[in-house]
């Protein structure tokens, strides 16, 4: 085994869920407003990881939104910039986005026409959020 010839990948994935951290309503220290510090911190650092040359010049990241509910609607309100950051990043195929669900409900527990009819119910308010921008 030549070790020079070996790599090692480190896939970077981090979990965004601001409804456990959502604590006492607040976008502060003791609220969400860590995880939102700590999401601006990680994208300035990939830019300067990128900037510098490193990895080819893209650090490629898969951010995991625990829901869309809590998480993407709060960062709307208070992060809207971070949120086009990674929208950015996902466009120019640097990045990927993973969603857990829509409304917040723990899909491992729902038998399956529950977990049917979640799905109906997201794509039914694609649907519609589709025909309202148009």
């Amino acid at each position: 085994m030549n070790l020079e010839e070996k790599k090692i990948y480190l896939v970077l994935s981090p979990y965004i869920n601001y409804y456990h951290s959502y604590r006492g309503d607040m976008n502060g220290p003791s609220g969400f407003g860590l995880d939102i510090a700590f999401m601006e911190k990680i994208l300035d650092q990939l830019d300067a990881i990128e900037d510098r040359g490193l990895c080819g010049g893209i650090t490629r990241i898969t951010w995991d939104y625990a829901d869309t509910f809590w998480s993407i609607q709060l960062q709307r309100e208070y992060q809207q910039h971070i949120l086009d950051r990674v929208i950015e990043r996902c466009k120019k195929g640097k990045d990927e986005v993973l969603i857990g669900s829509w409304s917040n409900i723990a899909q491992p527990i729902l038998d399956t026409e529950e977990f049917q009819q979640q799905h109906k119910l997201l794509l039914n308010r694609k649907k519609n959020n589709k025909i309202k921008k148009k």
